[in-house]
């Protein structure tokens, strides 16, 4: 064969090549081959993560909207009594860390009461608020959007829940903030601890008059 022909350089390299070559193609098809496996894992593993992700997010959104429809029942909130909403709504932040804040606003925006930062957060209006628009608007519970929290200066996503008065129109409302960072603690601690940690309402309704 005139392929052997020529310097025993040239044949020493051909016969390195056909020596290598069966191997070289079986490494390059096994590496086809995992990187498949790997790509499909991989979109298995997203899939999972967003599953559980979005299932942690219905959770908290359920048990904020429970919470926030309790605490607005309550009479001193109802009747914007500043002491004592202060009371509740730092109580509230004590027995649910996962919130920044907890603020109680008049219709036009104001704040009356906050759980946290009451004398600073006096200052702040939130009338231009997802949560605080529609939550006034559709009387009754909203969701806002990922924003830094004016009071907190954290990212946070937020939450709203209209007051009423006794004719079930809207006189105000509550606003909840939930620091970001809580969502990847809740994720990586798993489902089960994150019903553990989730919004709870008893100390909220043992300070109802």
């Amino acid at each position: 064969m005139k392929l052997f022909y020529g310097s025993i350089r040239k044949k020493l390299i051909i016969l390195v090549l056909l020596a290598t070559t069966p191997a070289l193609l079986v490494f390059l098809g096994t590496e086809m081959v995992y990187r498949q496996q790997a790509a499909k894992l991989a979109e298995k593993d997203l899939a999972t993560y967003l599953h559980s992700f979005t299932a942690i997010q219905e959770r908290i959104t359920n048990s904020t909207q429970t919470l926030l429809r309790t605490v607005a029942s309550i009479p001193a909130i109802k009747h914007s009594n500043i002491d004592e909403s202060r009371i509740i709504l730092s109580t509230l932040l004590e027995t649910n860390p996962i919130y920044t804040n907890i603020i109680l606003l008049d219709l036009k925006g104001d704040v009356i009461a906050a759980g946290k930062n009451h004398e600073e957060a006096l200052s702040y209006n939130f009338s231009d608020r997802k949560q605080f628009k529609e939550a006034i608007s559709t009387t009754g519970f909203s969701t806002g959007e990922f924003v830094v929290g004016k009071s907190t200066k954290m990212a946070i996503f937020p939450f709203g829940m209209a007051i009423l008065d006794a004719r079930g129109q809207a006189k105000g409302a509550l606003i909840v903030g939930i620091q970001l960072d809580h969502y990847g603690e809740l994720f990586e601690k798993g489902s089960d601890i994150t019903c553990k940690r989730l919004p709870t309402i008893a100390t909220t309704v043992s300070v109802s008059k």
